[in-house]
C-alpha cells in the first residue's frame, strides 16, 4: 500500500504575493493584508493608495500616473496588497523582456543600444545621396556585424584589452562614405570596450555634410567619455559601487560634453539620452544637489506613456531616494514621495543588518512640513493629504484627519488622489472608533475603480468585521467582500464552529471556499479534542479517495475525503480515521487512538500547518486595525496539538503496550530527525532526554522493528 502524503500551505502563506521589490535600500517588503500603512522604517505591500508604507516606486507612479491623465482609473492587479513587479505588470502588456535601463548592470549596459544603433545608421545612410551604392551595401553590412556578441564577450566591470578585429571596408571614394566608415571604426571600439579609443575617433572625424553624423559624434564624444570614466566602478555583479565614487575631476569632462552637445541640440535625436547620462554623472559622483534639480526638471514635464513614467520612478528611487538627504526640493511629486518616505515609523535597533543607514533620512517633523506650503500651490489637495498622513501616521490624531479631508465617499470615480484621500478618512473613522466608519467603507466601494481599489476597501471591510468579531458578516448574501482569498483566509483563521459547519454545507457558494470550510472545521474538531462533533461533521467529507500523493496548495481544489480514509505506516496499523475519532470520543485517554492520531497528523504532513497553532497578535490601539487579516483573536476556541506531546504521555504510560511505547519512542527521536529541532511541537526534550529515551528504546525493546531500525538520535 503506498503512503499517502499531504501537504497542506495555507493562503495566510501564500500571501507573500511573490518576490516583492524594495525601494530606499529596505531590506525586504512581506506584503500583508494589513491596514497599517506607516511602516517600520521599510516598505510593506503596496496598496493603490498613497502611503508611507508604499515602496516609494509606488508612491511616486501614482502621482505621476494623476498628473498624466487626472482622471485615469486604477489598473487591475491580483490583490489590494501587491509587489512593485505586479504593479508594473498591470501598465505593461507584455513586461518588456529586458530590464529597466535604469537597473541594467555594467558594462553590458551600452550593448542595449546596438541593435536600435544599426536601425538609425541604416536610416541614416540610406538617406545620405553622396554616399554610392556599393559603399552603402557595404558600410550596412559592417554595421550589422558590429558587437554582434556584446552581452557575453564584455568582461565585467572592465573595457575590453584586446584590439577588436579591422572593418571589413572597401575603399571609400565618397567623402560622405569617408565619415561614415570613420564613425563606424569609433563605434566598432565603443562597443568592444575600448573607450579612449573610441572618444577619440569620434573626436577626430572629418567635418561631414551628413547632419546625423554631426549630431551623433558630438553625442557619442560624451558617451564614450562617460564609460571611459565609469570603468572600474562597479562591483564583481556589475552594478555600481557607492564605496568607489567618481571624483569630479574626472567627472566634469565627461558633464562638460553632454552639456556641449544638449546646447548644440536641444530637442535634438539623443537629447533625452543626453540628459539621462548628465543624470548618471551627478549620480557616479555623488553631485546630488544638481541630481535633485535634474529630476526636478524632467518630472515638470509630462512623461510621454506609462513605461516612461515607471522608468523615471526607479530610476528616482534608485539614483536620489537611497543616499543621503537633499534639501530645497521643490516639485510636489518629489516632494510628495520623500515626506511620505520620511513618515514611516523608525527603523528599530534590532533592524536587518542589510538596512541602509542613510536611508528614509530623518524623521519629517510637523514645522518642516508646514513649511512646504508654497511648494504645493496650485495642488493643495496632495499638500492637504500630507497633512492629513502626518496627523494619522505620526500624531496618531484621526479627528484631526476628519477635518482635514472632507467626506467624498459617495463619488463616482476617484483618481488616485482623492481615492488616498478618502481611504485615509476611513482609516481615522476606524482609529476614532466612529459608529460610521463600516457605513463609510460601503458607501466608498460604490464609486471605487474595479481593480485594486475596490479590493482594498474589501481588505479594509474584511478588517473591520475582524476586530469587531462580526465575521459572519462577511460571508452574508448581500456581502461585499467577494474576493475569494481574503474570504477563505478569514475561514482559516477566524471563523467560529457554527459559521465554518454553515459554510460547509452551504450550496451557493464557491465550491473552493465551501470545502476549505470543511477542511478547517475537521482540522479544528481534531486539534482542539472535538471527538464526538468531528464524528457527526465528518459526515459531511466524501469517501476517502485513491491513496495517491497530494499537495493542497493555495490554487487548487481541497480533497477532503483523506479524513475517512486510513494513514499509518506500514508496521503500526491504524483504522480509518473515523473509527480513530470514535474510540477518542469514547476515552480520550485510549492509547493506541491517541497514537493513530498522531499518525494520522505525521503522514499528512500536518506539523507545519499554520492553523495548528496560529499566534494571534492583539489589536493596535492607535489604528483600531489587526496586524493583518486573520491575525485578530478568532472566534473559534482556542487550542493547539502536538505529535510529541502525545508521545511523551505514551511513554510516561506503563500501562501502555510494549508496541505502543517503542514507537511513542521511536517517533519522539524522530522528531527531531536531521536537524536536531523539534518538528512535532510542544514541550521540548533537550539532547540528554533524546539520548535517554534512545537507550530505553534499544534496552527495553530490542527486538522491536523500531529498535533495530534506529541506529542513531538527533
Amino acid at each position: 500500500m503506498r503512503r499517502r502524503t499531504y501537504s497542506f500551505i495555507v493562503a495566510v502563506a501564500a500571501l507573500s504575493l511573490g518576490g516583492i521589490g524594495w525601494a530606499c535600500a529596505d531590506p525586504g517588503c512581506d506584503a500583508s493584508m494589513s491596514m497599517a500603512l506607516s511602516s517600520r522604517g521599510y516598505c510593506e505591500g503596496n496598496m493603490a493608495l498613497l502611503a508611507p508604507g508604499n515602496d516609494t516606486r509606488a508612491n511616486m507612479l501614482l502621482l505621476l500616473l494623476d498628473r498624466a491623465a487626472p482622471d485615469r482609473a486604477a489598473h487591475d492587479v491580483t490583490a489590494p496588497v501587491f509587489s512593485w513587479d505586479e504593479m508594473k505588470a498591470s501598465y505593461l502588456d507584455p513586461m518588456p523582456v529586458n530590464d529597466s535601463p535604469v537597473y541594467t548592470r555594467e558594462p553590458t549596459a551600452r550593448c542595449r543600444s546596438n541593435s536600435a544603433g544599426i536601425a538609425v545608421f541604416t536610416a541614416a545612410i540610406t538617406a545620405e545621396r553622396e554616399v554610392t551604392a556599393v559603399e552603402r551595401a557595404a558600410l550596412i553590412a559592417a554595421r550589422t556585424h558590429i558587437a554582434e556578441d556584446c552581452d557575453t564577450s564584455v568582461q565585467s566591470g572592465e573595457a575590453t584589452v584586446s584590439s577588436p578585429p579591422p572593418l571589413s571596408l572597401p575603399p571609400m571614394t565618397s567623402r560622405a562614405g569617408q565619415g561614415f566608415a570613420a564613425y563606424l571604426a569609433a563605434t566598432r571600439d565603443f562597443y568592444t570596450g575600448n573607450f579612449v579609443d573610441a572618444e577619440r575617433g569620434f573626436t577626430n572625424m572629418a567635418p561631414a555634410n551628413s547632419a546625423w553624423l554631426r549630431e551623433v559624434r558630438l553625442y557619442m564624444v560624451a558617451r564614450a567619455a562617460l564609460n571611459a570614466m565609469q570603468v572600474g566602478a562597479f562591483d564583481q555583479y556589475g552594478y555600481f559601487d557607492e564605496h568607489k565614487p567618481v571624483t569630479l575631476s574626472a567627472a566634469q569632462p565627461v558633464e562638460d560634453a553632454l552639456n556641449a552637445y544638449l546646447i548644440a541640440y536641444p530637442h535634438g535625436q539623443y537629447a533625452a539620452s543626453a540628459k539621462g547620462l548628465l543624470r548618471r554623472v551627478y549620480w557616479f559622483s555623488g553631485q546630488r544637489q544638481k541630481l535633485a534639480r535634474a529630476y526636478e526638471q524632467l518630472l515638470g514635464r509630462r512623461p510621454a506613456s506609462v513605461p516612461d513614467m515607471i522608468a523615471t520612478s526607479e530610476e528616482i528611487d534608485l539614483k536620489l531616494l537611497t543616499g543621503p538627504m537633499v534639501r530645497e526640493i521643490s516639485d510636489p511629486i518629489l516632494l510628495a514621495t520623500m515626506d511620505l518616505t520620511r513618515m514611516r515609523s523608525p527603523i528599530p535597533d534590532d533592524s536587518d543588518i542589510f538596512q541602509n543607514p542613510n536611508c528614509c533620512r530623518s524623521p519629517l517633523t510637523r514645522g518642516e512640513l508646514e513649511g512646504q506650503r508654497s511648494h504645493f500651490i496650485g495642488h493643495e489637495a496632495l499638500f492637504e493629504l500630507l497633512l492629513a498622513s502626518y496627523a494619522y501616521y505620526i500624531e496618531h490624531e484621526p479627528r484631526e484627519v476628519l477635518r482635514l479631508i472632507p467626506d467624498a465617499a459617495r463619488g463616482t470615480g476617484y483618481n488616485h488622489l482623492q481615492f488616498s484621500r478618502q481611504m485615509l478618512r476611513g482609516l481615522a473613522l476606524e482609529a476614532a472608533h466612529d459608529r460610521n466608519a463600516l457605513g463609510f467603507w460601503h458607501e466608498l466601494i460604490g464609486g471605487a475603480g474595479a481593480g485594486h481599489q475596490r479590493q482594498g476597501i474589501e481588505l479594509a471591510i474584511a478588517l473591520h468585521h475582524e476586530r469587531d468579531g462580526s465575521v459572519e458578516q462577511v460571508f452574508a448574501a448581500n456581502s461585499p467582500v467577494r474576493v475569494a482569498y481574503m474570504r477563505e483566509i478569514l475561514v482559516m483563521n477566524s471563523a467560529g464552529p457554527a459559521l465554518l459547519r454553515r459554510l460547509a454545507t452551504d450550496q451557493n457558494i464557491a465550491p473552493r471556499e465551501r470545502d476549505m470550510a470543511l477542511f478547517t472545521l475537521l482540522y479544528k474538531r481534531l486539534t482542539r479534542g472535538e471527538y464526538a462533533a468531528f464524528g457527526s461533521d465528518v459526515a459531511l467529507a466524501p469517501a476517502a479517495g485513491e491513496e495517491v500523493p497530494i499537495e493542497l496548495r493555495w490554487a487548487q481544489r481541497i480533497d477532503n475525503g483523506f479524513f475517512n480514509g486510513t494513514a499509518s505506516d506500514p508496521h503500526f496499523t491504524c483504522p480509518r480515521l473515523p473509527e480513530t475519532v470514535a474510540r477518542l470520543a469514547r476515552n480520550s485517554t485510549d492509547v493506541r487512538a491517541r497514537m493513530c492520531l498522531a499518525e494520522f497528523m505525521r503522514i499528512s504532513d500536518f506539523d507545519r500547518n499554520p492553523l495548528w497553532n496560529r499566534d494571534y497578535e492583539p489589536i493596535d490601539e492607535q489604528t483600531a486595525w489587526p496586524p493583518a487579516l486573520g491575525q485578530a483573536p478568532s472566534s473559534y476556541p482556542r487550542g493547539q496539538y502536538s505529535r510529541l506531546d502525545t508521545y511523551r504521555a505514551v511513554i510516561a504510560n506503563r500501562a501502555a503496550s510494549a508496541d505502543d511505547r517503542a514507537y511513542a519512542l521511536y517517533r519522539a527521536l524522530y522528531c527531531y530527525a536531521r536537524s536536531g529541532y523539534n518538528s512535532c511541537g510542544g514541550v521540548e526534550a533537550d539532547v540528554t532526554q533524546r539520548g535517554a529515551w534512545f537507550r530505553q528504546l534499544k534496552r527495553d525493546y530490542p527486538r522491536s522493528h523500531w529498535a533495530r531500525d534506529l541506529e542513531i538520535y538527533w
